[in-house]
């Protein structure tokens, strides 16, 4: 494998050779060593090159790769090649060992076994529900205040909200979770600085890596040694799903319904048996994202909670978001349903919306995307949830609106009172609204407005003298109402 300069200084300051390094880039691009006379390089080596001592001190030699070099004070070329052939054996063979292990179908816990004689740092492999699925063994209680805590997790898959929540609220490691290259990062879950990697399958993180500094500073070098192994365990997982003890079974069917490919039948009834959901249940599709609108742990941890705690429902993971199908004939009402929801979603973290019933899974992309207007008017109006029976006018309003052609079939008079409005800074157009939709009760009308009834008519005889036509002709009333979805202003 390839070696940068900053991991051939760490391991010879490890030797107890007194090393000066001067590294600017230190790329892993070195893949052998070579005694040099300085007059040529090349990025494949790193070059020994035999340095003349100054006076008072002891000959050394200094290694050079392009611009980075590293001085070896009091030690000879044959001493530091002997050393770095050490080095460049010790990696060969380690990497083959990570590739030797997953041939032979090794576990989580293997492959982090063998990861970690080269990072000898505390070290575990999580799913992207913060399930601890391996941990390197043999470090005291006291390298972290929950150590023990992870060690007697593994494999026992605790879901830990709270800690999740340390994590995924923090605004400076949330870009973390949307790194494809490892980082050093201060984790607030920690307290500590760790060497974080993500594992993604396809777009959808499934697994993180992390290493504890455990009071060594990380090096540059560990870095890229820590992309060498998540890339490995990444394509082992790749056929190895089963190892991230995952709760999406039917994600990868019911996304290939949203994405608009092909999804065999034959699976709607095994998923929904499944679920407890009927063949003739009506279904309703819920969308949920972060308050932070980012993919985070807490998400991961809470579709799981929500599988197991909400029944008669498929959960998944997609696009950052966790999404629900829900099976509305074991629930009293859709309004049951979402009332469950709000006592399962928790406020503070999450936004979410739901979509009308439909009855078939093959109607699920188009409802899908209402659930998300939905949670996009929850968010706009600063609220946490919203159905789409809640803001379903407003949608039709907007859209309405947003068409030049079809706005200029508003009914004049509609015109005439928002002009009217502008003008004297009053409020006709909505009073009209009100009586409408109040079917002409002056009563009603002026409850909802929090006006007194004589106040109401008084206002409605200005609004009449302004029209030129009857607000209380049947005909003229349904095409006012449909007037105000027209202009956006329900």
């Amino acid at each position: 494998m390839k070696l940068s300069m900053w991991t051939i200084c760490a391991h010879l300051e490890s030797r107890g050779l007194a090393v000066t390094p001067s590294i600017d880039q230190g790329l892993p691009r070195i893949t052998a060593f070579r005694q040099s006379d300085a007059s040529s390089y090349s990025a494949r080596y790193v070059e020994i090159v035999p340095s003349a001592p100054a006076d008072g001190e002891t000959p050394g030699v200094t290694l050079v790769n392009d611009m980075d070099y590293i001085i070896v004070r009091g030690a000879d070329s044959v001493q530091v090649a002997n050393y770095l052939s050490e080095i460049f054996e010790f990696y060969v063979q380690w990497e083959n060992r990570l590739y030797a292990g997953m041939l032979e179908g090794a576990s989580l816990q293997s492959l982090l076994d063998i990861a970690n004689a080269a990072f000898n740092r505390p070290m575990f492999i999580k799913n992207d529900s913060s399930w601890i699925l391996a941990i390197t063994r043999g470090y005291p209680a006291d390298t972290h205040p929950s150590w023990a805590r992870m060690e007697r997790s593994v494999g026992k898959h605790t879901l830990d909200f709270d800690a999740v929540r340390t994590v995924s609220t923090d605004p400076e490691f949330q870009n973390v979770f949307m790194e494809r290259y490892p980082c050093v990062a201060r984790s607030p879950a920690y307290r500590a600085m760790i060497l974080h990697a993500n594992i993604f399958s396809g777009n959808r993180r499934v697994a993180e890596i992390i290493a504890l500094e455990n009071g060594v500073p990380f090096n540059r070098g560990e870095v890229h040694l820590m992309h060498e192994f998540a890339a490995l365990v990444e394509k082992y997982l790749r056929g190895n799903s089963e190892m991230l003890f995952s709760v999406s079974d039917p994600a990868t069917f019911l996304i290939a319904l949203l994405e608009g490919r092909d999804a065999d039948e034959r699976n709607f009834t095994m998923l929904f048996r499944s679920a407890g959901i009927g063949q003739d249940d009506a279904l309703c599709v819920v969308v949920i994202e972060g308050k932070n609108r980012s993919d985070n742990p807490m998400l991961a941890v809470l579709r799981d909670e929500l599988e197991t705690q909400v029944q008669h429902t498929l959960v998944f993971s997609y696009r950052g978001q966790v999404v629900c199908l829900l099976g509305l004939g074991a629930y009293r009402s859709y309004a049951a349903a979402m009332q469950l929801l709000r006592t399962q979603v928790p406020q503070d973290a999450f936004l979410w919306g739901a979509s009308y019933e439909f009855d078939t899974p093959q109607q699920l992309p188009a409802y899908y995307r209402q659930a998300c207007a939905a949670l996009e008017k929850a968010a706009q109006r600063g609220g946490t949830s919203a159905s789409i029976y809640e803001v379903a006018s407003q949608c039709i309003a907007e859209r309405c609106a947003a068409d030049e052609e079809t706005r200029r079939l508003i009914h004049p008079d509609l015109l005439r009172l928002q002009e009217a409005d502008r003008e004297e800074r009053t409020q006709y157009s909505r009073t009209l609204f009100e009586y409408l939709l109040c079917g002409g009760n002056y009563t009603d009308a002026a409850t909802r407005m929090g006006l007194h009834r004589n106040s109401l008519i008084y206002r409605m005889n200005k609004i009449r003298a302004i029209m030129h036509t009857n607000p209380d002709d049947h005909a003229n009333r349904e095409l006012l109402l449909l007037s105000y979805m027209l202009s956006g202003q329900i």
